[in-house]
């Protein structure tokens, strides 16, 4: 048996297309998701999911899976179409999250912040079940979730597993799982085919399929911030002059979130502690950092508060024109 050494997230890229053969989004109206783990439970609209003693809950299958050892849909990350073949030409991006309309209810897409904590706290070994391998990855309370391996190349070489989160790292990259002889999390090009794998974090909840349809439902209404997400926040992109710096960080889940206010950060130093006043528009924030000296790196996060919580991303560097 293979045992996956745990190691601490890292950037990684891979530079090659991902072809696959996948089922329809229609087939996935017509699913019976199994799992035979007694710890799992089903939720308000019929899916299962297992407390593994994380922040969220974790579904048994992946978005287009059968069951645990079903590999299901793969997707460019934004997009909400299943394709046959993943590269930079047939790449059209988006904003959609495919498990949430998909699923419906609070199923989502894992955040940067959840994929981070599946890798740190929990023990990953790689198991057999019905002939398909799997990681089997236990929590810090004795339960666990099985992940399918995939492989990203047509022929079979390649094995391993790779799987979005919901969070951007810039225009092109986006934050992601993978575990092969290691597990890391770290970036991707988007328009390669990963597989989804669903959090929850209210069960019972019963709100639309869709963000817009869950801003206007009125089931969910009351003060515990547990009703709703943390913000799922990703430095987008930024463009600069000799003496100014322009950011954009992207919202993920802002109606979810309730996002009240938002604040970036910038200074010289990896900690920066200069705020800037922002302007939130549709799911970005931006900030126009002025009065900056010419061919400088500087350090810049973003901190965004919403009914859930508050969130402040990673620091990133960004550097002016000489």
């Amino acid at each position: 048996m293979k045992t996956l050494r745990l190691i601490s997230g890292g950037l990684f890229a891979v530079l090659l297309c991902f072809v696959f053969t996948s089922c329809s989004d229609e087939d996935l109206e017509e699913d019976e998701y199994s799992n035979d783990d007694v710890t799992a439970k089903i939720n308000s609209n019929g899916r299962q999911y297992v407390d593994i003693g994380l922040s969220t809950l974790w579904a048994t299958c992946n978005v287009g899976a059968l069951s645990s050892t079903n590999m299901g849909n793969k997707y460019a990350f934004g997009e909400k179409i299943s394709k046959s073949e993943y590269t930079s030409s047939n790449y059209v991006g988006g904003d959609y999250d495919i498990a949430k309309i998909l699923w419906g209810g609070d199923w989502r897409t894992p955040n940067r912040s959840e994929i981070e904590e599946l890798v740190k706290k929990c023990s990953w070994k790689t198991i057999t079940k019905n002939g398909v391998e799997l990681a089997q990855v236990t929590g810090p309370n004795g339960n666990y979730i099985e992940l399918p391996y995939s492989s990203y190349l047509s022929n079979g070489e390649g094995l391993g597993g790779w799987y979005w989160s919901s969070t951007s790292y810039s225009y092109t990259q986006a934050y992601c799982l993978h575990f092969d002889n290691d597990v890391s999390s770290g970036t991707n090009n988007k328009y390669n085919g990963f597989l989804i794998r669903p959090v929850i974090t209210n069960p019972s909840y019963k709100g639309g399929n869709t963000p817009e349809n869950d801003e206007n439902d009125n089931t969910n209404t009351g003060s515990s911030s547990s009703q709703h997400e943390k913000p799922d926040v990703g430095f987008y992109d930024f463009t600069a002059t000799k003496s100014s710096i322009k950011v954009r960080y992207k919202i993920y889940n802002k109606n979810e979130a309730k996002i009240s206010s938002a604040k970036i950060y910038y200074g010289k130093s990896s900690t920066p502690t200069k705020s800037i006043s922002t302007n939130i528009s549709g799911t970005f924030i931006t900030a126009n950092i002025s009065e900056l000296e010419s061919g400088t790196t500087y350090y810049v996060k973003c901190k965004v508060t919403g009914a859930g919580g508050s969130t402040t991303t990673t620091v990133t560097k960004c550097t002016t024109n000489y």
